[in-house]
């Protein structure tokens, strides 16, 4: 997690609202853990953040939980420090979905994000059962 440290420090330098995001990191990290179990070439950890942490925001914007350019403000950030925004290979948008049923994201049968709220950086809520369209929208916004 030695680059938690570096984006903390780049995210405080270029950007100090932003900074406030990477409260929320590490509880938006997974958006995407089934991604590199089902992928052929899996993403490095630091790759899956970065993408899990556009499609919750994402996510977060379809669903009205935060402002719109609340995405592309994050994908700014981390085009600047050298993240993906978007990946090729990644499973058939319903093999991701269907992949996030089978991990600690459901409780009870239920679906739960954490995702971005609010207009001020570093809100987050869980979400239990996000509206499809929007997750499948989040989904397939990553997709290069």
């Amino acid at each position: 997690r030695v680059w938690i440290k570096e984006l903390s420090y780049e995210i405080r330098s270029t950007d100090p609202l932003l900074y406030y995001y990477q409260i929320q990191l590490l509880r938006l990290e997974d958006y995407l853990s089934p991604v590199g179990a089902a992928q052929s070439a899996p993403l490095k950890h630091g790759e899956a953040v970065a993408l899990g942490l556009l499609a919750a925001c994402r996510c977060a914007a379809q669903i009205g939980a935060c402002p719109p350019g609340t995405g592309a403000r994050v994908q700014s950030l981390l085009t600047r420090i050298g993240l993906p925004t978007s990946v090729r290979g990644l499973p058939p948008t319903d093999t991701v979905i269907t992949s996030m049923w089978h991990d600690k994201k459901v409780a009870g049968g239920r679906l739960r994000l954490v995702l971005p709220v609010g207009a001020m950086p570093g809100q987050a809520a869980v979400f239990e059962d996000p509206p499809s369209a929007a997750v499948t929208a989040a989904v397939e916004s990553i997709q290069a």
